[in-house]
């Protein structure tokens, strides 16, 4: 039996769970996104759910989900995945039929859903064989349409590639948010995941998709009939890695020859790279009779196998022999009277500078060629006053030609194909000269409130200028508000957090999506994103306009920590390419990029002058922009060797920069809990994040706060305690506190008030209400340093929106909720103050904290503890708090003494609200603080 409560008409009714009942409906917002018999799917012979209805004509367009209905746990199935992650799909009205694929949906990667009318919408195939440029397919009958692409024999050198399918056009207005279908395979084999096609230079293959089933499948049209060598590389001065299309036998060394620039270079051995014996095998290891020099990687290097068509070597990992480090400046070097440029790309023959006098001009007005040094860093002086003068590079190298901006660039046009020479001190706003980064005594004091720049003031509720709402100036008005109550800057200020971390402001390309975006695909990681510029085409401008917001975030005492992504590039990866051909980017035997990050891409970390860049970036944004720290995007994609040099040069600029990141344990992880003992880098405490709210991917996962009490307790314990070693709790993956970021939610999934809501969707106004306050009460009273998610405190809705990168609606501030979730955000903001004031909830010593602080024997549902304030200098001699996270009161016995109290379920104050002893009642879904 399920029970209904409608909060509009406050009507009850009792439905029964039956084999009737259970089962696959599709919901929309046709019929009011609920679970409707009319709207019922039946199973088919195959397997597949369909359902043929009639949509309403009055609407050109709807947008739907497939709900798994079971009595209790309710699972929405979106475009291309489970668990409401991924987006609303769009339908016609009329006649529709919906399909949807049970088995495919059941291990969470839901492949296309869709209607027949979808025979008619416009379909395109996306690659990055042409920089994710659209390709019309041609529909060819039975609901299948078909692209013919050919992969040019000239190209950025990768051996397999990315691709998607997308329908662009499909209604008389298209829909904001576009459905994507991702698919992996080659030569007729395809899975429900993104990743590559495997497609050798040259050749043409026929790309098919059935829109009515969402299966995908290509076929070469020209396979070479020639064996080929797929991909060789050069990864030593005297080692050579290569993947055939055919075995061969190892031990026919005569078979095999390499020449570079014309010589014939000895080869002693040949083995399978897998097992390093002889053999037949597709995957060599060639070991040179004798090394080369660093100056042959520039040279052609060719290798010959017996009935093979003969290859290029590209050089690889050979590029981190310390003959080619370069450890000094890189980029445009300016002074007044000449400007200096230097960038590295060893494997180049020949490198061009071309400069440009605007930042849309096509033809460069001078060319100049660049000298090369003995660590493949190619430079050329010029003379004269360069200051806003833009440039590219323009590399030979295996041969062919290819332009691309600098990696090292400062400044950049929009278009992002080509960077400006700039002079940093012009840039400066009156009074940077005495402006200087903010940082914590220890890391431990950092309250970090995240947000991203558009979304932040874009709303007109905001009280900004119109001209500044969505911008980076957005963040230096003063005296804004709604309704009396302050907004945008000053309501940080009046909040009390100390630190911004702002969502990615670095430079990103994303084609797929040009407009409304997160940043999470860097293209130039030195130049300030010109989207949230009130100047876009000025891009020197722009980077005043990013100083004068930190100047004034630093003008109240808030700090500001960037967002970064160093785990990959954008999908646009020509600069990397363009200056070192399969240096920057991971690679798999076949020469494709790896995709653990889901961008198409993973940069090597571990490369050294991968690492030299990402190194230069951070103490550049440090140095250059007074920034106080970084947050590290799939941080557990990073090579531990590299965060040690990370670490290493940051804490030398200052000792308490605030540094942590991503560690989930996923695919290619190679930095996750546990790897960051003792070494000033934190890391998001996903376990209390899930044991406050629930898994945090999952809308209907419940947690401590919203349905599920008793199974969380021991996780809200060890998260109390900064996740140390403490007594037998589980998941204390930290050495000392500051290693764990503690939060309930970020921008990634929900906003808490909307996982409190897909948890508990019956629950009243004033259960959410109390659910949202203990959320945040929880991290905030807790052991390790406080993250919280922008506008969490004035109940933030994204109207359940769980992936919402690249639409901008749901993303904005509503600023009306301040005064419709008053309470809740005085509640944040006397947390905060409790917490700034009282060092006990501040703790950075394991051992201060396994000595200080006691857990007390409590009803199920609820945690109390009692700090020892006198151990760290507060003024609070003990404090006692207490969680209760039932749905009912539940009564406790007070540790002997009178207590004060200063936080119930309504007020959190520093202000005695009563004093209390003996036993107590709590609220439900509560938090108090007392103290001696």
């Amino acid at each position: 039996m399920a029970v209904y409560f409608n909060v509009l008409n406050s009507s009850v009714w009792l439905e029964p769970v039956s084999s009737t009942t259970i089962g696959y409906y599709v919901a929309g917002n046709f019929n009011g996104w609920q679970r409707n018999s009319n709207y019922k799917m039946t199973s088919s012979a195959s397997g597949i759910y369909t359902l043929t209805t009639t949509l309403s004509s009055t609407t050109g367009q709807y947008q739907y989900k497939v709900i798994d209905w079971t009595g209790t746990q309710v699972i929405w199935y979106g475009g291309s995945g489970s668990n409401n992650d991924y987006g609303n799909i769009p339908v016609k009205s009329g006649n529709v039929t919906f399909y949807f694929n049970q088995s495919v949906a059941s291990t969470n990667s839901a492949l296309g859903i869709g209607d027949t009318t979808k025979e008619t919408m416009h379909w395109y195939f996306a690659s990055d064989i042409n920089n994710w440029g659209f390709a019309t397919m041609t529909y060819i009958g039975n609901g299948t349409f078909a692209a013919t692409i050919t992969r040019p024999s000239t190209n950025d050198f990768a051996g397999g590639y990315g691709y998607k399918i997308t329908p662009r056009a499909a209604f008389s207005t298209p829909p904001a948010s576009l459905t994507q279908y991702y698919f992996n395979g080659s030569y007729g084999g395809y899975s429900g995941s993104n990743g590559t096609i495997i497609v050798p230079q040259a050749t043409t293959v026929v790309v098919y998709f059935n829109v009515l089933n969402s299966s995908v499948k290509a076929k070469a049209v020209n396979i070479p009939t020639s064996n080929q060598v797929i991909i060789a590389f050069l990864d030593s001065l005297n080692q050579i890695n290569l993947t055939l299309n055919k075995p061969v036998d190892t031990s026919n060394l005569s078979q095999f020859s390499f020449t570079v620039n014309g010589q014939s270079i000895p080869i002693s051995s040949v083995v399978s790279a897998n097992t390093g014996g002889s053999g037949i095998s597709d995957y060599l290891t060639i070991n040179l009779g004798e090394s080369l020099s660093p100056s042959d990687v520039a040279s052609p290097m060719v290798l010959s196998i017996s009935g093979f068509a003969t290859a290029t070597v590209y050089a690889r990992y050979v590029l981190n022999n310390p003959a080619f480090y370069y450890s000094g400046q890189l980029g445009a070097i300016y002074t007044p009277y000449q400007t200096t440029f230097r960038v590295w790309s060893p494997v180049s023959d020949h490198v061009n500078l071309l400069l440009f006098s605007n930042y849309d001009s096509t033809t460069p007005y001078a060319t100049y060629a660049m000298s090369r040094n003995s660590q493949g860093v190619w430079s050329v002086s010029v003379a004269g006053n360069l200051y806003g003068i833009y440039y590219e590079y323009q590399y030979h190298r295996y041969g062919q030609w290819i332009s691309a901006p600098d990696i090292y660039s400062h400044a950049a046009n929009p278009q992002n194909t080509l960077s400006e020479v700039v002079d940093m001190s012009q840039t400066n706003p009156i009074g940077w000269s005495s402006d200087q980064a903010i940082f914590p005594s220890k890391m431990t004091d950092a309250i970090i409130y995240e947000v991203h720049v558009q979304d932040f003031t874009d709303n007109p509720d905001s009280g900004v200028l119109p001209q500044y709402q969505g911008t980076y100036l957005g963040f230096t008005q003063r005296n804004t508000t709604y309704d009396g109550l302050p907004t945008a800057l000053d309501h940080l200020k009046w909040l009390g957090v100390n630190y911004v971390q702002l969502l990615p402001i670095e430079d990103y390309e994303d084609p797929l999506n040009p407009g409304y975006n997160w940043g999470y695909v860097p293209y130039l990681y030195m130049v300030p994103e010109a989207k949230y510029s009130t100047t876009p085409n000025n891009p020197l401008n722009t980077i005043e306009e990013v100083k004068q917001m930190i100047m004034a975030l630093h003008s109240v005492g808030i700090g500001v920590v960037l967002d970064i992504s160093f785990s990959h590039t954008s999908y646009v990866t020509t600069p990397y390419t363009a200056a070192v051909p399969y240096y920057y980017y991971n690679y798999n035997q076949y020469g494709q990029m790896t995709n653990y990050s889901g961008v198409g891409n993973d940069l090597k970390t571990g490369n050294d002058m991968v690492a030299k860049l990402i190194i230069d970036t951070l103490e550049y944004w440090m140095n250059q922009y007074h920034v106080s720290g970084f947050r590290f995007d799939q941080l557990y994609l990073y090579n531990p060797s590299t965060i040690r040099q990370i670490i290493s040069s940051l804490t030398a600029i200052n000792p308490e920069v605030l540094l942590y990141g991503e560690p989930w344990p996923a695919a290619g992880a190679q930095f996750v809990y546990d790897d960051q003992r003792g070494m000033h880098m934190g890391m998001f405490n996903g376990y209390f994040r899930d044991a406050i709210t629930g898994t945090a991917a999952n809308y209907s996962a419940q947690g401590f706060i919203d349905g599920a009490p008793n199974q969380n307790q021991s996780e809200i314990e060890s998260g109390i305690v900064g996740s140390i070693p403490y007594d037998s709790l589980p998941n204390t993956f930290a050495s000392k506190p500051d290693e764990t970021i503690n939060y309930a939610t970020s921008h990634d999934n929900y906003t808490l008030w909307d996982k409190i809501n897909g948890a508990e969707p019956s629950w009243t106004q004033a259960q959410y209400i109390a659910a949202q306050k203990l959320g945040l009460a929880i991290p905030l009273l807790s052991e390790g340093v406080f993250f919280m998610q922008g506008g969490d405190e004035i109940a933030r809705t994204k109207g359940g929106n769980g992936n919402s990168y690249n639409v901008q609606g749901p993303n904005e501030f509503d600023w009306s909720r301040l005064t419709t979730f008053a309470t809740v955000d005085n509640y944040v903001q006397g947390l905060i103050s409790i917490r700034k004031d009282h060092p006990a909830f501040r703790i950075n010593s394991a051992q201060i904290i396994t000595n200080n602080l006691s857990f007390l024997t409590t009803p199920s549902g609820v945690v109390g503890y009692t700090i020892n304030g006198s151990a760290v200098g507060d003024s609070w001699s003990t404090i006692l708090v207490y969680f209760n996270g039932n749905t009912s009161s539940q009564t406790v016995s007070l540790p002997f003494g009178t207590w004060n109290l200063v936080v119930n379920p309504f007020v959190a104050s520093q202000t005695t609200i009563a004093t209390v002893s003996g036993s107590y009642t709590l609220d439900p879904l509560s938090a108090y603080v007392m103290y001696q």
